[in-house]
């Protein structure tokens, strides 16, 4: 089937929620972008697959969604093109580049029959080897954005197979293993090199040996440039970073799984990573919100707590000022 056979109609969507932000619909103006491209992207993957050698069958879109997502923290503003069960695109307002995109029919074809989970008695076994299923990753990930993001760093693929229950006829409930699957995730570092603490920020495909990557996501949110400064050394921080590991073991929320424990003063990880400032100890609880947007350097920072075994206190020291910027807790 040919691009210009590819029919997309889109609709309103009014849903508000105060607490999960506004869907709403797009401009009459940024649709015709989004559907210009959609088809560009989905012409781009159909030539990848081809030269691969995996079948693809174009998904004819023939009622969707365009759609514009406002959540409440202006953070993640969010423009989709869905279709329900066959695709769904999205796209950043700011600049109406693609960043996540997800072919639901196909994966469909491999996780489903009908409306059943399919499963089978043993794991699948991979047949690539790492190295081939990163360089298919990376060709996906062109073929979707158009480009491939410079800022990332050694990418980590892995062979994943869950565990799951179906309900076959006759048979009624039966266990067993869905499909295996590949993850490649494609780390964000700085223009220098740093890495970003949050393991989300990077690129993710995920892949299914017998029909080809099925999904990909752009998961770098936070805003940052580059490093424009000299970052302190550890040996100017440390002392910040225990008075405020022994803040954090003190904070309200915290305190009971603490209590009657002591921070080792040397810690047993440091590493120089761009943080979202969470501002932990300022918060009513241990829940948070993912953060300020804007990174920052910093000394990321973690303490063991003996006698305890899994009471850890990580802190973030910016490295440019020594402030805190928050942390993290493994209770």
């Amino acid at each position: 089937m040919k691009l210009s056979q590819l029919i997309l109609t889109v609709f309103l969507l009014g849903m508000i929620s105060p607490t999960l932000g506004i869907w709403e619909d797009a401009s009459a103006e940024t649709k015709a972008a989004m559907v210009k491209k959609t088809h560009e992207a989905l012409e781009r993957v159909e030539t990848m697959f081809a030269e691969r050698g995996y079948p693809f069958e174009r998904p004819v879109i023939e009622s969707g969604r365009a759609q514009r997502y406002s959540a409440p923290d202006n953070k993640n503003d969010t423009l989709d093109i869905y279709v329900p069960l066959v695709l769904n695109v999205r796209f950043r307002p700011a600049n109406l580049e693609i960043f996540h995109f997800s072919n639901t029919m196909l994966r469909r074809k491999v996780d489903s029959e009908g409306s059943q989970l399919r499963i089978f008695p043993e794991k699948h076994q991979p047949k690539l080897s790492e190295d081939e299923v990163i360089e298919i990753a990376k060709e996906f990930v062109t073929a979707v954005f158009g480009k491939f993001p410079t800022n990332v760093s050694r990418p980590k693929a892995r062979w994943e197979t869950n565990y799951g229950l179906a309900d076959i006829p006759g048979k009624g409930s039966v266990r067993g293993y869905q499909h295996g699957m590949w993850r490649i995730h494609f780390p964000r570092v700085t223009e220098e090199g740093y890495p970003f603490s949050s393991a989300g920020e990077s690129v993710m495909v995920e892949f299914y040996e017998n029909v080809g990557p099925v999904f990909v996501n752009n998961q770098m949110i936070t805003q940052f440039d580059k490093v424009d400064f000299e970052p302190l050394k550890l040996e100017d921080v440390l002392d910040t970073a225990r008075t405020r590991a022994k803040e954090v073991m003190k904070w309200k929320p915290v305190r009971e799984a603490f209590e009657g424990l002591e921070l080792d003063p040397e810690p047993f990880r440091a590493n120089l990573e761009v943080v979202r400032p969470n501002h932990l100890t300022k918060r009513r609880s241990i829940a948070g919100d993912g953060g300020d947007i804007k990174g920052r350097l910093a000394w990321v920072i973690w303490f063991s707590c003996p006698p305890s075994q899994k009471r850890v206190v990580g802190v973030w020291i910016d490295a440019e000022n020594k402030k805190f910027l928050g942390g993290d807790l493994g209770i």
